[in-house]
């Protein structure tokens, strides 16, 4: 039963962090870049990502959710398996990373966001620089927590 319990939460773990990095790198890499060449003002744009954006807020915690409860099933499935130093490190990194991750986004959901949608336009450039600036960190603490999780399962 454990190994099977294992084998689920670590796809269920796995498949939920690529979907939220897969989605991230999509809507940075090909849904704004493409967006902005079919609106000639800023403020379409604008209007265009909240469209699109609208309730994303909650799908994206109730997957960091999924990441975390799958992540700690994990640790609590393999607690009877000495741990080495290593692992801790790595699992304890990559926990740092997560919270890092959710903390930001509740910042940028809750804070900054509504104050892009309420951006002058002279206002528009500021916050579509700061979002890509959030975004690159978001997908690198994305990207190293699925890093750091793999290493976890190679040593």
């Amino acid at each position: 039963m454990s190994s099977s319990l294992h084998s689920i939460l670590a796809v269920l773990h796995a498949l939920t962090g690529a979907v939220w990095l897969g989605a991230m790198c999509y809507s940075f890499f090909i849904l704004h870049p493409r967006a902005h060449t079919f609106f000639t003002k800023e403020a379409d744009f604008e209007s265009f990502i909240a469209t699109v954006s609208r309730g994303a807020r909650w799908k994206v915690l109730g997957a960091l959710g999924l990441i975390a409860l799958s992540g700690a099933g994990l640790v609590v499935v393999r607690w009877p398996d000495p741990f080495s130093v290593t692992w801790l490190v790595l699992i304890g990194l990559k926990a740092a990373l997560l919270i890092a991750a959710v903390g930001l986004f509740v910042y940028v959901s809750w804070r900054l966001w509504p104050a892009r949608l309420f951006a002058t336009p002279e206002e528009i450039g500021h916050f579509q620089r700061t979002f890509r600036r959030v975004a690159i960190v978001m997908m690198t603490l994305a990207a190293l927590g699925m890093t750091l999780g793999i290493l976890s399962h190679t040593g």
